[in-house]
């Protein structure tokens, strides 16, 4: 008899319930994870779109150069560096 998650029946002539998942709430909760999972990627994905284009508009388009010192600048490469290193390894798994 269904009844939430999962349901019971009696296996024959042993009198003992044999519980089964219901396979489209393990279906609903894959998607939920895969969703959960996709949408953290895309925001971590807008946040480094916004971040290039920040670093795009500093950056003098004759010569090619930061408008930063370049302390400020060496520092916003290395954190860039640590972001896409972050990133990479969370699409690893």
């Amino acid at each position: 008899m269904p009844g939430g998650d999962t349901w019971s029946t009696e296996a024959r002539g042993t009198g003992q319930c044999i519980h089964m998942e219901d396979p489209e709430s393990d279906l609903s909760l894959q998607r939920d994870a895969i969703l959960s999972e996709l949408l953290d990627i895309h925001n971590t994905a807008t946040s480094l779109v916004k971040e290039l284009q920040t670093l795009v508009h500093l950056t003098d388009p004759e010569k090619g150069t930061l408008n930063l010192a370049q302390e400020k600048a060496l520092n916003s490469l290395d954190i860039w560096k640590s972001l896409f290193c972050a990133v990479a390894d969370t699409t690893d798994k």
